[in-house]
Parts: structure tokens; sequence; C-alpha cells
């Protein structure tokens, strides 16, 4: 009855949870500029 709709929410939440992981090791070279405290304390906004 509900398989119909868990599967495409399982999708997303697996694509989610990539862009999770990918924002941790593309996030620091797409800011070249920023030091590792600023980018944490930025990550950390971004997740609370």
């Amino acid at each position: 009855m509900f398989a119909d709709r868990s599967l495409p929410k399982g999708i997303v939440y697996g694509v989610c949870a990539g862009l999770c992981w990918g924002v941790i090791f593309l996030g620091p070279q797409l800011t070249p500029g920023l030091s590792g405290v600023q980018f944490a304390v930025i990550r950390f906004l971004g997740y609370v």
C-alpha cells in the first residue's frame, strides 16, 4: 500500500544525504578564501 511512495522518498533522502556529505569535501574547494574555522561555522549554521 505504501510501497509506491516509499521508493521515491528513499531516493530523495539518499540524494539529500549525498549532498550533505558532498558539501563537506566540495565546499572548501569552492570557497578557497575562507579559513577552516569560518567554513566550519557556516556549515554548522547550515545544519542547524
